[in-house]
């Protein structure tokens, strides 16, 4: 069955020539959330995967980049959705490598993780995959833990890529 494809680019797959079953992305989404953490768990000298951008002439590449501050909730504007009032938005700066990106404190980072994280987190996600029906539900009688319960449960600090904090690396 053809797929919509536009500019050449399938929208399915995103043009990546494949995709993941109901059960696949049940699975890589419990991978990527075991992969992230919130805002209260990220410290200086961890690593963030930043998604860059491309603006003309002016770029930021994707890369993991590393923690040196996380500055302290503060007005970032205001918003209004529909005919709702306007309200006023708060939010976080981080700053990594001499750039800073604003977040709000429920969001999910991808962290930088050793080769010991990346197989135990695989480890886990293909555990998970494992306990689920091809619709992507956990089996009947089956157990699991949900990512929060692992992260919650597990030492995870030894999955963590931990770069010198930046004043330790200047003395």
């Amino acid at each position: 069955m053809p797929f919509a494809v536009y500019g050449g680019i399938c929208f399915k797959c995103n043009g990546a020539g494949k995709f993941y079953t109901k059960r696949g992305r049940v699975a890589a989404a419990f991978l990527q959330r075991l992969r992230e953490r919130t805002l209260a768990e990220i410290k200086p000298g961890m690593l963030i995967y930043y998604q860059g951008f491309s603006a003309g002439s002016f770029s930021v590449p994707s890369k993991f980049y590393a923690v040196q501050s996380i500055g302290e909730l503060k007005p970032t504007g205001r918003s209004k959705s529909g005919d709702g009032p306007w309200v006023q938005n708060y939010g976080h700066d981080i700053v990594c490598d001499g750039m800073t990106m604003g977040t709000q404190a429920d969001t999910l980072h991808r962290v930088g993780q050793t080769g010991l994280g990346k197989r135990e987190t695989l480890r886990l996600a293909l555990d998970f995959q494992d306990v689920l029906t091809k619709t992507g539900t956990v089996r009947k009688g089956a157990t699991f833990p949900t990512a929060e319960e692992v992260l919650a449960t597990m030492d995870t600090s030894g999955w963590l890529v931990q770069n010198p904090a930046p004043e330790a690396a200047q003395k």
